[in-house]
C-alpha cells in the first residue's frame, strides 16, 4: 500500500473511523491543541461526521480537555485518559497542569 495512503488513514483523515470527538482523541492519545479554534478543526475533520456543536459539548464537558502534559506545548486528552499520561510522565519530572 502506498505510504501516503496508510498516513492518511493511521490519522483519520481518510475514511475516518469514530463518531464522537471523544472516542477519536482517545484513539489518537493525545493532540497538540496550541489554539482552540484550531484545535476544534483537526478534531471535527477527523470524525465520521464533522460536527462543531460535538466537540463544543465534549470540551464544554469535560470528557476532553487540554493541559500542559509534555513541554510547553498544549496537548488534548480525554478525561478517561489523562491519568494513563499524568503518573508515567509525572514520574519522569514532568509537571502536568
Amino acid at each position: 500500500m502506498n505510504p501516503v495512503a496508510i498516513r492518511l488513514l493511521n490519522q483519520q483523515l481518510i475514511v475516518p473511523q469514530f463518531k464522537t470527538p471523544t472516542e477519536l482523541v482517545s484513539h489518537m492519545g493525545a493532540m497538540q491543541a496550541q489554539e482552540y479554534r484550531m484545535m476544534r478543526w483537526a478534531v471535527e475533520m477527523r470524525t465520521k461526521k464533522p460536527s462543531h456543536k460535538a466537540f463544543k459539548e465534549a470540551y464544554d464537558n469535560g470528557r476532553i480537555i487540554r493541559l500542559h502534559l509534555m513541554r510547553g506545548t498544549w496537548q488534548m486528552v480525554t478525561a478517561e485518559d489523562y491519568w494513563h499520561f499524568h503518573y508515567p510522565l509525572r514520574s519522569q519530572g514532568h509537571r502536568c497542569h
